[in-house]
């Protein structure tokens, strides 16, 4: 939260890049800020549209607002239309931007915002995450090892991640029980056997 505000007055940045993997809690870190300063929240996609719209709202509202824009989506055409309130914010209006990557944004855009990366998690708070979920996964450890962030807990929890992991290693079993030129030819034959 600090770092989202002005340190001498405590106001928010009129324009701030979250950067993050998906569900690393750019969205949820907008919500709980609009809920602490008891402000609006209203979410925009990335369609030039979606950006007219909020740009119509922006200079036409009375109240303080924060936007928050899913970065990922915004085509070309959007991010140019957004330059005009990257480059003059109206007062009232805060704007967050969630990104995946700052690559996938215009130069002119992130020299215009302040910019934050979401941190990863660590396996601790992945295992409570996974735990207050109520996942029974034989392989609890594994999946909060190779995650980064509890949206890949609720992707891995959503699958067969006990499957993935057991096929993973049926594979890698067979792999190294042929000879280097018939490797290439085991997937195929798993899949047909299993599929």
């Amino acid at each position: 939260f600090l770092l989202l505000v002005y340190p001498t007055t405590g106001s928010l940045f009129h324009f701030t890049l979250l950067t993050g993997p998906k569900g690393s809690g750019k969205r949820t870190i907008s919500k709980w800020l609009a809920e602490e300063l008891k402000i609006p929240l209203v979410e925009y996609g990335g369609s030039v549209d979606d950006i007219r719209d909020l740009i119509d709202n922006c200079f036409s509202s009375n109240s303080i607002t924060l936007y928050y824009i899913d970065g990922d989506s915004l085509t070309i055409q959007a991010q140019n239309a957004l330059l005009k309130l990257a480059e003059e914010p109206p007062n009232r209006a805060y704007i967050i931007i969630g990104v995946s990557t700052l690559d996938v944004l215009l130069q002119t855009i992130r020299s215009r915002a302040r910019s934050y990366a979401m941190d990863p998690y660590s396996y601790m708070e992945l295992r409570e995450y996974a735990n207050k979920c109520g996942t029974d996964s034989e392989y609890l450890d594994s999946m909060c090892y190779c995650s980064t962030n509890p949206g890949m807990i609720n992707d891995f929890m959503n699958c067969d991640f006990d499957g993935l992991y057991k096929y993973t290693f049926k594979v890698m079993d067979n792999i190294l029980k042929v000879s280097t030129g018939n490797a290439f030819k085991i997937i195929n034959k798993i899949s047909v056997k299993d599929g």
